[in-house]
């Protein structure tokens, strides 16, 4: 069954228990006593919680409305000509909404790195504005954007939740210095091997707007990461690594 067509089914059964048809009117407290039932109230808790991630702020009463219209063939009351029509004002509103998030996050992101920048013991990076705390001082040399790292990281977001973290897997990563965003390409190019940093990163150095949706990392967001540099692994040598046979 497609996604809408369940959806239509789901908000079916939840109509047909509505007395008023308004937000409120509904009760949780309900007897499932065969298959049907609990199919009904199965498919009706996971479209809920996937329309409350995706449209928490639904007005049920017209949602349910919107239903009927459909369900009856009421084209004297639709409000849309078809359903082209209606599509396309969702993807419109869903857009517009996508933005204005984007939009006052960046305000938020910016006052994060500026109120950062002000603080004492933060340094600049010499080639962007990146700000960081030296935690520990390395003194071995700088990668460039030709080599490959070794690193161990955990990254946050500007209220201090984890996202990610190499030290919590118990494993370094490593990945050629060209190959991340470019908040790390230009900080790992200044921090001699050794260092361990605390680095603020503005959204437009981040991933910006390109982010997986639903994960921990909104559009725009400024990131702070703890990273080490552990080696540098120079292109021949990772080659010659790479040429070693596999011992058994």
């Amino acid at each position: 069954m497609k996604k809408t067509a369940l959806l239509l089914a789901v908000s079916a059964l939840a109509l047909a228990s509505c007395q008023n048809g308004g937000q409120g009117s509904f009760s949780t407290n309900v007897t499932l006593s065969n298959s049907v039932d609990s199919a009904s109230y199965a498919i009706g808790m996971l479209e809920g919680m996937n329309m409350k991630d995706q449209f928490s702020e639904i007005e049920l009463d017209k949602f349910m409305a919107g239903i009927q219209t459909a369900l009856k063939n009421d084209t004297a009351n639709a409000k849309f000509k078809d359903p082209q029509t209606a599509s396309m004002f969702i993807r419109n509103y869903m857009m517009d909404k996508q933005m204005k998030a984007a939009a006052e996050n960046l305000a938020k992101s910016k006052k994060f790195i500026e109120d950062i920048s002000k603080k004492e013991g933060i340094k600049k990076l010499d080639s962007a504005d990146i700000y960081y705390e030296v935690l520990t001082e390395g003194t071995g040399a700088k990668p460039t954007i030709n080599d490959e790292v070794e690193v161990h990281y955990t990254g946050t977001l500007m209220d201090g939740t984890k996202f990610d973290s190499s030290v919590d897997r118990g494993e370094p990563a490593r990945f050629p210095l060209s190959g991340v965003i470019q908040g790390w390409t230009l900080t790992l190019q200044e921090m001699p091997v050794g260092s361990k940093w605390k680095v603020y990163i503005p959204a437009e150095l981040g991933y910006g707007e390109h982010v997986r949706p639903g994960g921990p990392i909104k559009a725009n967001d400024a990131l702070v990461f703890e990273i080490e540099l552990l080696q540098i692994i120079k292109p021949e040598a990772a080659d010659n690594a790479k040429a070693q046979p596999v011992k058994k």
